[in-house]
């Protein structure tokens, strides 16, 4: 049914929970039925490198990575009785795998190019305004793919 992996994600979070699994298996199987769609709803939109990689980031903080989201997106697709599911074909997957690959974010998000510390040498204090700086400069590397810190930094610290 159309945008039902939030509800299905808290019914899992709290089937599993009732199970007394774990909260990091709990948390890990929610955020895995969350996004659940992605890999065909990125193919089919072609995705952007950037989409991708805020993608492995919210996937990585639950220990996951875009290979074990493309595995349990295979599996739904597969446990339909489409044509392609019945031919078992999951077309999407490959692509998505692909473009995981070339945005380099298949196996887990890339380490943030610009660091606290490069903030700090830069003149911005510890604290709240250095958390958002560092999210920016985050930002700013998902959207453009730049892996070049001083150019990260300058556009950053250009913004108020």
């Amino acid at each position: 049914s159309l945008a039902h992996e939030a509800a299905s994600a808290k019914h899992a979070r709290e089937w599993l929970a009732a199970l007394r699994f774990s909260e990091r298996v709990v948390h890990a199987v929610a955020v895995l039925v969350a996004h659940h769609l992605s890999p065909s709803q990125f193919v089919a939109q072609g995705a952007g490198a950037r989409a991708y990689r805020k993608l492995a980031r919210k996937l990585a903080a639950a220990g996951l990575s875009l290979v074990d989201l493309e595995r349990l997106a295979r599996a739904d697709h597969l446990g339909r009785t489409t044509a392609a599911a019945l031919a078992d074909r999951y077309e999407a997957g490959p692509v998505f795998l692909a473009a995981a690959e070339s945005a380099e974010v298949r196996e887990a998000p890339r380490a943030d190019v610009v660091t606290a510390k490069a903030l700090i040498e830069r003149g911005v204090p510890p604290g709240p305004e250095l958390g958002r700086r560092l999210r920016r400069c985050r930002e700013i590397e998902d959207e453009t793919g730049w892996r070049e810190p001083s150019r990260i930094l300058a556009r950053c610290l250009a913004e108020p």
